[in-house]
């Protein structure tokens, strides 16, 4: 759950391989006005696990995900127009693809002593059946 720059209250969870489960609010700051979003760009989100939104180097609302399971997925960001209230993909590529072979599982990204922000892959090389 995470609170965008004009005060809408975003959730997603619950989702394990599954299809996106994402609600927003109808109001700024008003948890009793959520609705569900059946989709957020509508591809690749069908296999959704792992959700989290997190803010970009320069306040960016972000969604990532993977798209996919143990052992074969795909890591997805989605990043946020508050202006519209569409979301569009970061990057026009997964920054991860374990190419049906592995997978990646992210920690981060963090803030430490180097200017940019830190980020730390495990991958995971056998799929669990």
């Amino acid at each position: 759950m995470a609170v965008d720059s004009k005060g809408y209250v975003h959730l997603a969870g619950n989702m394990h391989c599954a299809p996106l489960i994402y609600f927003r609010t109808g109001r700024p700051y008003d948890g009793t006005s959520f609705k569900r979003i059946d989709a957020m760009t509508g591809e690749k989100e069908n296999r959704c696990t792992y959700p989290v939104f997190i803010r970009g180097a320069d306040d960016e609302f972000i969604f990532r995900y993977r798209d996919g399971g143990s052992g074969n997925g795909i890591e997805i960001y989605n990043v946020y127009d508050s202006e519209t209230q569409t979301w569009r993909r970061l990057l026009d590529k997964p920054l991860t693809d374990g190419r049906g072979r592995m997978n990646a599982y992210p920690r981060g990204p963090v803030k430490g002593p180097l200017p940019a922000p830190s980020m730390l892959r495990l991958y995971k090389l056998t799929s669990v059946p």
